[in-house]
């Protein structure tokens, strides 16, 4: 099979930006028609696809562009049909049945109502379309249009994983933190290379609809172990139509939240006011005919003014409090005050926009054109509920887009569609301020250790796909080639010096000490050298499937995938075999000479997958669907970056010092800007020679039954398993806890693992020693239930509603003391000698074992409608640590133990309590609408 790929590497699909409109035609006693002509006419700009039926009198018309189609059947000796009101949706196949009748009185034949099969019998995806009427109707707080994925089964809205993704709308997908998710706009793809997730925001004035596969989706769509994201922007039409937005919100409208509480509830200090909040949204489209039936535009903006405040918790802002009378006491260097604020203003402004136009150049070839630009800028970005206005950071992004996609019908069975896309991606988080970094246990001062970054990404993309049906048979083979000739970044992680101290400001002046007494700090970090990273990396995937209709009841669809990534464990500049971590280790005799001790292009990621749908009626009333297969992940460069920074000329490492420290008495250090070796007490990072792509194992079952007309019950089983997942482990760990069987060693300061390893071989003793590797696992299973009504009604009421429960269960590995999360690269493993034990394995902080969520849209009377979207889910796990290195490995985060009666021991004394211990608040929230629409003329 991969042979046969590899032959048709100039045919490729990807993610499914169309839909297919299928079923068959069949005379008053049910006798199949072979033969008879199925024309499908696109409502909005009178394009139009012919097909024939086959021997067994079914037709299957495709791609189509999501639209409202009009179907017609003509057959020799019958009367003609039509169908109006065809909806065709993104990644949906709508069955449609004919019944023709023999020639007589009526020549035509038009049929009332609506149209299409409530169920898709032949479809084995699982999946959610977020059709246009959604988009358009639904309340929408931020205006982001993923947030609308939440409304299906397994997908739910979590914080961002990275400063990066603060206002994309992140989505995690059965249990994810969202980093995997596919998301491509316009067949193009729409995903950060370095750390995941979606890249750029299209205005939801511009989009037509999208589809949220959570799982077990077809060989045409991969890069991701999770889900996947595909939208479909708006095109212009014969008409000339428009909008104009203008969104207003405010903190009068907004409730608190519990991290904003009018008093605090362990002193009763208070009234806080209550968090600022201002925000305008101001966007507009406008699509029209340049040429009618031939050329169409389309185009769209929206502008986010927005003023928000950062809240600092009450016991932060205490201690900041604190801290500013040390400061005022000449005590840390440099900072002559420390403010105390409650609230830090975080002011964002963003701009995009979007244009398309569509070109009908035959009645065979359909090509689009598609711009899209989006511009932000965040100020005081990276200031967390425990930092003040020192640890701000200045974010700002750039990032446009522009594709062009032809399809091309051969025949009336083979089509054809080619794909090209440029994408850049250009983000840069600069810091503020230049003050030393005091971590308390409570709060923190000085420069985020996190900043200054950069990314650039330019990424080009080539497609092609050819789709054709025989006989019983419906084929794609494809291929996506993927060109990064720009993946660079840099990120200047401890560039001021960190001073972490294990008491709190209050304690200390408690006690009538000062911020020097050394007692109160357990270590010193800086970072020094050239951070830059530069890749180029190469993306190829292949594919064929065939969807394999047996009979009228039952479908198999089955196909293969392979994926690869080329290049992304070489540095642009250097070569990772000058890694410094390569290099010491292999002096030692923990890594190989040659070959052995440097990773490979993971070549053999073949991804088999099957699935069946039955129809238990024959009638289209019901369908079981089951499905199996592998889905390979795609790397990211944030894996391996920090071993890149030590590839080439120069290196870049954090130095820390566990030596007793006076602040504002002994020196602090001080960056030279120029590495060529990580020194004495730095940090070494490599990457695993075995290390491969993630992947996971999906099975799924699922069934549908049709109560009434268009109202559908659905329920779902899931199954998930993550493998040879991301994850850090730590190989130098300080001695003592974690290995009771090494012993102190006489005369030697804070010794580690390998401490005399690195003497007996006459190198520098490194700090930390820290490897990329994919040995993680997760596992998933999630339960669903629910009921859908598809949009209808009589002449007064209109109304389309849905609503599903989810049960599920997220487990991880990870660590006790900074959790864990599923196919995450953040995932650490504290015990080398012990990967997996029982005890670093948890409930993921994205699981919710319990998840409500209800929408619906009521058209009434007089013009008004009222639109909601209810979420309701149980609290969510977190970690619980102590920030001090009770258990002596040299990482200051330990999981918090308990004695037998439950108390907090503060030591490596008692039980710990694991991954994730801690439970959150449940969350409920509703979303509510109303509109009343004012007829300013017959066209308005």
């Amino acid at each position: 099979m991969l042979a046969l790929l590899l032959a048709l590497a100039g045919a490729s699909l990807a993610q499914v930006t169309t839909g297919i409109v299928t079923g068959t035609v069949s005379d008053t006693t049910g006798a199949v028609i072979a033969g008879a002509s199925v024309i499908a006419v696109n409502k909005a700009t009178n394009s139009s696809k012919t097909v024939t039926t086959n021997e067994q009198g079914e037709y299957e018309i495709g791609p189509l562009q999501p639209a409202e189609y009009e179907i017609t059947v003509e057959a020799s000796g019958f009367t003609k049909v039509i169908q109006p009101g065809v909806i065709v949706n993104v990644s949906s196949r709508v069955g449609v049945k004919f019944e023709l009748k023999p020639v007589g009185a009526e020549e035509v034949v038009t049929v009332s109502g609506e149209a299409g099969a409530t169920i898709e019998t032949t479809n084995t995806v699982v999946q959610g379309v977020i059709d246009n009427r959604q988009v358009k109707q639904l309340p929408l707080t931020g205006r982001t249009f993923s947030n609308l994925a939440v409304l299906v089964p397994g997908a739910k809205p979590v914080s961002a994983f990275d400063p990066t993704k603060a206002r994309s709308g992140t989505v995690s997908i059965a249990g994810s933190t969202g980093r995997d998710a596919n998301v491509s706009v316009d067949g193009g793809d729409n995903k950060d290379n370095i750390v995941g997730g979606l890249v750029q925001n299209f205005t939801t004035e511009g989009i037509q609809e999208f589809v949220v596969q959570t799982q077990n989706f077809l060989p045409d769509t991969g890069r991701s172990a999770g889900g996947a994201i595909t939208v479909v922007t708006k095109s212009g039409t014969n008409d000339l139509r428009g909008s104009f937005v203008l969104f207003e919100r405010n903190d009068r409208f907004n409730a608190r939240d519990q991290f904003n509480p009018e008093f605090d509830r362990v002193t009763g200090d208070g009234p806080f006011a209550k968090q600022p909040f201002d925000r305008q949204n101001i966007a507009g489209s406008l699509g029209l005919p340049i040429i009618k039936d031939k050329i169409f535009f389309f185009g769209a903006a929206e502008y986010t003014r927005e003023n928000i405040s950062a809240v600092v918790s009450p016991n932060a802002a205490r201690e900041l409090g604190v801290l500013n009378t040390f400061a005022r006491a000449g005590q840390i260097p440099g900072v002559s005050s420390v403010a105390a604020l409650s609230t830090v203003p975080t002011p964002f402004r963003d701009t995009q926009f979007q244009l398309r136009v569509d070109f009908k150049l035959s009645d065979k070839n359909l090509l689009y054109a598609r711009y899209g630009h989006q511009t932000n800028k965040l100020n005081n970005d990276q200031v967390t509920q425990t930092s003040d206005i020192t640890a701000a950071a200045v974010t700002t992004n750039e990032l446009r887009s522009a594709l062009i996609s032809d399809t091309y019908t051969i025949n009336s069975s083979t089509v054809n569609v080619f794909t090209f896309q440029f994408s850049k991606f250009d983000n840069r988080i600069g810091a503020l301020s230049s003050a030393p970094y005091l971590f308390f246990p409570s709060a923190q001062f000085g420069r985020n250790p996190n900043v200054p970054q950069t990314t650039f990404q330019n990424k080009f993309q080539f497609r092609d796909a050819i789709s054709f049906i025989k006989g019983k048979h419906s084929l794609k083979f494809g291929a996506d080639f993927v060109y990064v000739p720009i993946l660079a970044g840099t990120f200047d992680f401890n560039s001021t010096p960190e001073v972490d101290f294990n008491t709190d400001p209050s304690a200390i002046l408690a006690m009538g000490s000062t911020l020097s007494n050394p007692a109160f700090v357990d270590a010193v970090t800086l970072a020094d050298g050239n951070s830059r990273v530069d890749q180029v990396n190469k993306q190829l995937s292949l594919y064929g499937q065939d969807s394999f209709r047996i009979n009228n009841r039952l479908t198999l669809n089955y196909g293969i995938r392979y994926d690869v990534d080329y290049g992304f464990y070489e540095p642009k500049r250097g070569t990772y075999e000058n890694n410094r971590g390569v290099q010491a280790l292999r002096r030692i005799g923990l890594l190989p000479m040659g070959k052995g001790a440097i990773p490979q292009d993971d070549t053999n990621n073949v991804s088999p997958r099957i699935g069946f749908a039955y129809d238990p009626t024959g009638k289209g009333k019901a369908v079981i669907r089951a499905s199996y297969g592998l889905f390979y992940d795609q790397i990211f460069t944030n894996v391996q970056f920090f071993a890149l920074q030590q590839s080439g000329q120069n290196t870049y490492t954090a130095i820390t010092s566990f030596d007793p420290f006076r602040l504002g008495i002994d020196p602090l250090p001080v960056q030279t800007g120029n590495l060529s070796n990580v020194p004495a007490n730095g940090q070494l990072r490599f990457i695993d020679p075995n290390i491969v792509t993630p992947y996971s194992q999906q099975a799924s079952i699922n069934f549908q039954y049709e109560l009434s007309k268009n109202f559908v019950l659905e329920t779902q089983y899931i199954h998930i398993l993550g493998l040879h997942e991301f994850a850090n482990i730590e190989l130098n760990s300080r001695l003592g806890a974690l290995n009771p069987n090494f012993v102190a060693m006489p005369g030697v300061a804070n010794p580690r693992q390998l401490t005399a390893d690195f003497q007996r071989t006459g190198q520098p003793v490194f700090g930390r020693v820290r490897m990329a590797s994919s040995v993680s696992r997760s596992r998933y299973d999630g339960f669903t239930v629910g009921v859908n009504k598809r949009y209808g009604g009589d002449g007064r009421f209109k109304y389309q509603y849905g609503f599903n429960y989810t049960l599920s269960r997220t487990l991880a590995y990870g660590s006790p003391a900074t959790g864990a999360s599923r196919n995450d690269f953040g995932n650490v493993f504290e015990n080398p000698f012990n990967l997996f034990r029982p005890i670093d394995l948890g409930r993921t902080g994205e699981d919710s074992r319990h998840r409500v969520v209800i929408n619906g849209i009521v058209d009434m009377p007089f013009g008004f409608q009222v639109s909601s979207i209810i979420q309701a889910e149980s609290a969510r796990p977190f970690p619980v640590f102590i920030s001090s290195d009770i258990n002596g490995d040299g990482r200051f985060a330990d999981a918090a133990r308990v004695d037998g009666n439950g108390n907090f021991t503060f030591s490596n004394a008692g039980r710990s309590l694991g991954v994730n211990p801690g439970r959150g608040v449940p969350y409920f929230q509703v979303d509510l609408r109303v509109t009343k629409s004012i007829k300013v003329s017959e066209k308005l």
